[in-house]
């Protein structure tokens, strides 16, 4: 039995030394220039814009698929884009923003419908993992215990990603870096087609790609409690800040929305009845399916201008209301 301990003890030290190895020693090149690799990015420019300002804070859906430019001249406020990808969670996305929130500002939330229906893509995920762990370690400051435990799966996965993909190197060599600042150059989501405001641009004119639907249509869909808690009790106390919150459906791709009613109408009643409805109906958002280019949730120009300018509208009503 002992001996069988000390096998159990050594397996576990094994994987835990590996997982360490993995993690501080192991680089991977995919996402290097990509939107994830504009977290750090992003926080210096909340953290030098000056109140009142506009923070918009959402999924990738936001990163790429505002013209921040519209509403800036709308409101005559500067408007920073927090938003870099849904596998961010949203107790991240709303940790990151807190401490920068100041009196008469106003904090748009968009958050993807999958960040509500399902518990998995509300604590985060891959893209949470990469970002505190490589690509802004400064941003761990925004995790809790209790969101390192969750993201904890996504960690060790991470880790044996590392070690068994044939793209990972240690150290990397020249010519891989070379071919992958080339891939960079004509890739829609590289930081070379960020704007000044955090808006990925990139693809906005390019031609539609092939999109496979994402549809939640399992019967018993219905906000996620954990999610209806992050958000009500956010809003509560930016609100005891005198900081204005804004809560939009995402814009969404019509096949998508056609087929995930039911599940929208039931996450729509949810967030009604714990204090965040929703500041315009979920179909004010849904846009034709030739406006995205690859993900139902990534307009093109046509969808980027429909959606932006029916944003300045609702942010105009809300404080209009105050």
């Amino acid at each position: 039995m002992k001996r069988f301990l000390l096998y159990v003890m050594l397996f576990v030290a094994g994987i835990a030394a590996y997982m360490v190895f993995a993690l501080c020693f192991l680089q991977d090149m995919r996402g290097r220039g990509l939107i994830l690799a504009t977290s750090a990015m992003r926080h210096e420019l909340l953290a030098r814009t000056a109140s009142p300002k506009i923070v918009l804070v959402g999924g990738s859906g936001v990163s790429s698929g505002i013209d921040s430019t519209v509403i800036s001249n709308a409101f005559q406020r500067p408007v920073v884009n927090m938003s870099v990808n849904a596998g961010m969670g949203i107790p991240f996305m709303l940790n990151e923003v807190r401490e920068a929130l100041r009196e008469g500002d106003v904090v748009v939330l968009i958050p993807e419908y999958k960040l509500m229906l399902l518990h998995d893509s509300f604590r985060g995920g891959n893209a949470l993992v990469r970002v505190v762990l490589e690509f802004d370690p400064a941003s761990r400051r925004y995790m809790t215990p209790r969101m390192w435990w969750d993201i904890f799966p996504a960690i060790v996965s991470h880790a044996y990603d590392l070690g068994t993909h044939p793209g990972r190197i240690f150290p990397p060599r020249k010519k891989t870096l070379e071919r992958a600042a080339e891939r960079l150059r004509n890739n829609p989501y590289s930081t070379n087609f960020i704007n000044a405001a955090g808006d990925a641009y990139g693809h906005w004119d390019l031609p539609q790609k092939t999109i496979k639907p994402d549809v939640y249509d399992w019967p018993d869909a219905a906000l996620t409690p954990a999610a209806g808690r992050a958000l009500a009790g956010f809003k509560r106390e930016m609100e005891a800040r005198g900081v204005m919150v804004v809560f939009l459906p995402p814009a969404f791709e019509e096949r998508s929305y056609r087929a995930s009613v039911p599940a929208i109408t039931s996450l729509t009643n949810g967030l009604a009845a714990c204090g965040m409805a929703y500041d315009a109906p979920p179909e004010r958002y849904v846009l034709p399916d030739a406006w995205f280019y690859d993900s139902p949730y990534h307009p093109l120009r046509a969808g980027v201008e429909y959606r932006t300018r029916r944003m300045v509208e609702d942010i105009a009503a809300r404080m209009a209301e105050e």
